[in-house]
C-alpha cells in the first residue's frame, strides 16, 4: 500500500501523523529485498530512517542515532533481533520495539515478552495493521512529550493597567507561579496570579482582582495577552465572581462573561485584550488542556462531542456557555488552603479532572443527540440563523412552532438540545445584547434606534437588560469607547 493511500485511508488525526513524520526509526533486517521494500514505506512516515543488517549493527546504530522507534527481524546472522532488543532494553527501558518474524514460535513469543517489545508481528506484514501500531506508538510518544513540556510554550503580557510596568514574558518552563502580584495602578486596585502546571500537562490559573471602592463601575483594560500552545488546546475561563470583557483579536470578537456563563476557546494561538469590570471583585479560574490529553482522558469521540457541545469544534473558535453551578463549583474548590507540595498538585489535578469529566457528561448528548433526526437538526439550524438575522419584535413560540409544524414546547426543547441548553428566548436576548454591544462601540446610532432594532418597546427596558447582561450601562460603554480607558455608569 502506498503511503499516500495510507494517509487517505487512515482515520488518525493529522497531528499524530505529523508527529510520526518527525521521528527517527531504526529498521534492522538481514534480507536485502525485504529491507529495501519495507524501507520505501518507512521513509515516507519518518523524519529519518536508519537501517542495519543484523543485531550488532542495530546496537551500533541505536547508540549513534538514538531512534524513537525500533523495528527488527528476529533471525539474523551475528546477533539476532531479540538479543539486540534485550541489550537495548538494558540501556533504555521505554523505547518502543516492534519485532517482525516469519515464524510463530512460542519460544520467540515468550522471549519477546521478556524484553517488553511493543508489538510482535508475523510476516508477511499486514500494512494496515502495522500502520495502526506505528500511529498508536506515535500518539503515546507525543503525549509523553507534551507531559514533559508545557501545553503553553510562551506567554506575553503587555500591561495596559500600568503602562510603565515591564511586560511579563514566560517560557514553557515558567508556568508555575505562586501568588505573584500583577501590575495595576494603585488607584485602581490590585491583582494576584497563581499558575500551576499539573502532571498531566494541564495548566490551571487563578487570578483574584480587587478594586478600590471609588473605581466601581468602570471598564479597565488589564493587558494585551499573547500565548502560543504546543498543540490545539481548550482554554476555559470561569468566573466565581465579577465580570470580564475579552477582545479576541484572532476571532475578531468582543466577548463579555461573568458567573452565569464561562468562556470556552479552542485555539493554538491566543491574542486578546482583557478588560475588567470594576463593579465587583473578580475571582477568575482558567484551565488550559491540550486536545491530545483531552482525547486521552475522555477518549476521542467524547472529547469531540464536548467541543461540539461547547460550540468550539473549529480552530480557532470561542463561545460563552452556561454551566450548571454544581459543575463550576468543582473547579472553584480546586485550590486547597491546607495542602502543600506534590500532594497539593495531585489534589488540584483530581479536581480539574473531575470538572472536565462533569463537563463532558453534561454536554454528552448535545448537537449529535440521537433523539433528533437530520431533518430536525436542519430545521433547528435554520431557525437559529433566522433568529440571528431577525430585527424588531420577536414572534411568539406558538408562531414559530406553527411555522415549523411543531408544538411550541417541542421546538423549544429541541432548540435547547442543539444550542448548549439555551432556550429560544435566552438565545435571542443574549445574541441581540451582544450585537448592541458591538453597535455601541463601533457606530454612532442613537440608543433609542438600537433598542428599537432589538425589539425593546422602551429604551429603559433595553438599558436594564444591558446592565444585567454586562454589569454596566450602554451609556458608560459608549463613553469608554470615546475615552479609550474606563466606562462610568449612568
Amino acid at each position: 500500500m502506498a503511503f499516500a493511500e495510507w494517509s487517505r485511508n487512515s482515520e488518525c488525526n493529522n497531528q499524530v501523523m505529523d508527529f510520526l513524520k518527525s521521528l527517527t526509526l531504526l529498521y534492522v533486517e538481514d534480507d536485502d529485498d525485504a529491507r529495501e521494500q519495507f524501507s520505501t514505506f518507512l521513509k515516507h512516515c519518518s523524519r529519518l530512517l536508519i537501517t542495519a543488517t543484523n543485531g550488532a549493527e542495530g546496537i551500533e546504530a541505536y547508540l549513534k542515532h538514538n531512534p524513537d522507534i525500533i523495528i527488527t527481524d528476529i533471525e539474523m546472522p551475528i546477533m539476532d533481533g531479540l538479543l539486540m532488543a534485550n541489550q537495548i532494553r538494558e540501556l533504555n527501558k521505554s523505547v518502543p520495539i516492534i519485532v517482525l518474524t516469519a515464524f510463530e514460535h512460542s519460544e520467540y513469543f515468550m522471549k519477546a515478552i521478556d524484553v517488553a517489545v511493543y508489538k510482535y508481528v508475523t510476516k508477511p506484514v499486514d500494512v494496515s495493521r502495522f500502520q495502526e501500531s506505528l500511529l498508536a506508538i506515535a500518539q503515546r510518544l507525543m503525549i509523553e512529550k507534551l507531559r514533559m513540556n508545557s501545553i503553553i510554550t510562551s506567554s506575553n503580557y503587555r500591561w495596559l493597567s500600568d503602562p510603565l510596568a515591564p511586560p511579563m514574558n514566560l517560557g514553557e518552563s515558567e508556568q508555575d507561579i505562586m501568588k505573584s502580584a500583577m501590575p495595576m495602578q494603585q488607584n485602581i486596585g490590585g491583582a494576584v496570579l497563581t499558575s500551576i502546571k499539573l502532571p498531566l500537562n494541564i495548566v490551571l490559573r487563578r487570578v483574584y482582582y480587587s478594586f478600590k471602592q471609588e473605581m466601581s463601575g468602570r471598564l479597565v483594560p488589564l493587558a494585551h495577552v499573547v500565548e502560543k500552545m504546543a498543540e490545539p488546546a481548550l482554554v476555559i475561563q470561569s468566573l466565581k465572581s465579577g465580570r470580564v470583557v475579552i477582545s479576541e483579536e484572532r476571532c475578531g470578537e468582543e466577548i463579555a462573561f461573568g458567573p452565569n456563563g464561562s468562556l470556552f476557546q479552542y485555539t493554538d494561538y491566543l491574542e486578546q485584550i482583557t478588560k475588567l469590570d470594576t463593579s465587583d471583585d473578580i475571582d477568575a479560574f482558567i484551565v488550559v488542556i491540550g486536545k491530545s490529553v483531552l482525547s486521552e482522558l475522555l477518549e476521542k469521540e467524547p472529547a469531540s462531542r464536548l467541543l461540539v457541545g461547547l460550540h468550539t469544534e473549529t480552530l480557532p473558535s470561542a463561545a460563552v456557555n452556561r454551566i450548571p453551578h454544581h459543575i463550576s463549583a468543582i473547579l472553584y474548590s480546586s485550590f486547597p488552603n491546607a495542602l502543600t507540595g506534590n500532594v497539593r498538585k495531585l489534589f488540584i489535578q483530581s479536581k480539574v479532572l473531575e470538572y472536565i469529566s462533569a463537563l463532558a457528561e453534561h454536554f454528552a448528548d448535545i448537537k449529535e443527540d440521537s433523539r433528533l433526526t437530520s431533518p430536525r437538526k436542519q430545521v433547528i439550524s435554520q431557525l437559529r440563523e433566522e433568529l440571528m438575522r431577525l430585527e424588531g419584535k420577536v414572534p411568539t413560540l406558538d408562531e414559530m412552532g406553527r411555522r415549523y409544524s411543531m408544538s411550541a414546547r417541542q421546538l423549544n426543547e429541541e432548540f435547547k438540545i442543539l444550542n448548549g441548553g439555551q432556550s429560544i428566548y435566552t438565545f435571542i436576548i443574549e445574541h441581540r445584547l451582544k450585537e448592541s454591544h458591538e453597535a455601541l462601540l463601533k457606530t454612532c446610532l442613537p440608543m433609542k434606534v438600537i433598542s428599537a432594532k432589538l425589539g425593546y418597546s422602551h429604551v429603559n427596558n433595553f438599558i436594564i437588560a444591558f446592565r444585567k447582561q454586562f454589569g454596566y450601562t450602554p451609556g458608560s460603554l459608549r463613553r469608554s469607547a470615546g475615552q479609550g480607558f474606563h466606562a462610568v455608569p449612568e
